[in-house]
This record gives C-alpha cells, structure tokens and sequence, in this order.
C-alpha cells in the first residue's frame, strides 16, 4: 500500500481563517497552513484535531478463468497446458481523510483493472495405435529328392547326380 500525503486542519472552534492559513493555537497569531507556526515554531494545531487526506492504493488480484478443449494430437487420458493463464489485477486508488486517529471518510476516486488471462488446458482425444512389432522367423528347409532314370547304370542301384542342400525361408509377421 503506497501512501501521498495531503493535509488539512480542521480546528476545534469555528474561528475565521484566511484562505491557507490557520490560527495558532500558541501564540495565536494567523500562520501559513504548515507543519510549524511561523511565528513561534509550535504546531499551530493540537495533534487530535488535525485532519489529515491521504490518497491510498489498494490491489487485488483477479484470478483468471480456466478452459478445458479436446485435443486431437494428445493420446486419451493425457493433458497439456496449452495456454498459461495470467491473473489480472484491479488497482483502486482511494482518498481518506482521518481526524486523528480515526477515518471519517473513503472514497474511491480511480480504478484501474488489467484483465486476467485464460488458461487453456488441452484433454487428449487421440485413440492409441496398437503397438504391431515385426518378427522374423527363419524356417529350415530339406531339400527334395528327384530320381531320373538312367539306363547307364544297373538295375536297382543308384548314384547321386547333385547332391541336395538344405535350405532356409525367412518369414515375417506383425505381432499386435
């Protein structure tokens, strides 16, 4: 709270006072309206009867609104702040006067007010892919066996023209 000082003196007896000056309560004698009499250097008003205007400050917060949407982009179940809310401010300036101690008036004379931002805050929407992972899977091959006939060779015998080699096949699958 900041505080500017005006003062005005209110005196205990309705006596005439120039304009800007008081009667000293001391040597009672009119003196410019100051924290001193200029003639005897005294307060040329009792503390308690002395009215005092100030201007005061007052701020307050205003707390922003928050907003939910659905995003797309997110995966079900996730959240992502996608705009940072702000709070706003409402400064109010008032003018108090006070008789000593006590307040006889508040009254406000200017306000100022920032507004809060929204925060906006995003809710996932996206359905999960299932996970597919490829596997390979290596497959032993035996090799196939083809007779010929040949009529070079005895009957009931045989003979190896080439022989066979096993063999392999790669296979891949999407395992979900």
């Amino acid at each position: 709270m900041s505080f500017a000082m005006i003062v005005s003196v209110g005196l205990p007896t309705f006596e005439p006072i120039a304009q800007g000056k008081v009667k000293c309560q001391s040597c009672k004698k009119l003196t410019p309206l100051l924290p001193k009499c200029a003639y005897c250097g005294n307060s040329p008003v009792k503390k308690a009867d002395a009215r005092v205007t100030t201007i005061e400050h007052e701020t307050r917060k205003i707390p922003f609104p928050k907003r939910e949407v659905d995003s797309p982009e997110l995966e079900v179940g996730k959240t992502q702040i996608i705009q940072e809310g702000k709070y706003g401010q409402r400064r109010l300036t008032f003018r108090v006067t006070r008789l000593g101690s006590k307040v006889i008036s508040r009254k406000q004379i200017a306000e100022q007010v920032s507004k809060p931002v929204e925060e906006i805050k995003g809710i996932g929407k996206l359905e999960p892919k299932p996970s597919i992972t490829t596997k390979m899977f290596v497959e032993d091959l035996e090799f196939r066996i083809i007779y010929e006939d040949d009529p070079s060779l005895p009957r009931g015998e045989e003979r190896i023209k080439t022989p066979g080699l096993k063999g392999s096949i790669e296979k891949w699958y999407e395992i979900e």
